[in-house]
């Protein structure tokens, strides 16, 4: 078995309160809270998956979003905020769609 090498580009910087990074095979309960906990603060979150299983979220509008536009854009997929009224992201909803990104094998 080989070690896990992170497939998001050595640009991005620091893992941080912008840029978090969950290897494959990681709680998927765990993602989707740091997604609704991330996206509820400020002008929410982009999610990137690879088909290796990792899963990056970054805030919007930094500066590890605008690399990951740019250099991963194919991965990006889904972008979670507070809507117009102050409702965010639903931990069940979230944890929904990520599991029926597991099952359609876009992620591991």
């Amino acid at each position: 078995m080989t070690a896990w090498v992170s497939p998001v580009p050595a640009g991005v910087g620091n893992v941080g309160p912008a840029l978090c990074v969950f290897r494959p095979g990681t709680d998927l309960r765990r993602v989707a809270g740091a997604i609704c906990e991330r996206a509820w603060r400020r002008g929410g979150v982009r999610v990137y998956l690879w088909p290796c299983g990792t899963i990056a979220v970054a805030r919007c509008a930094q500066r590890s979003d605008e690399v990951l536009l740019r250099d991963c854009l194919a991965q990006l997929f889904a972008t979670y905020a507070r809507d117009g009224q102050g409702r965010g992201p639903l931990v069940r909803d979230v944890l929904q769609t990520l599991q029926w990104a597991r099952g359609r094998a876009c992620i591991r």
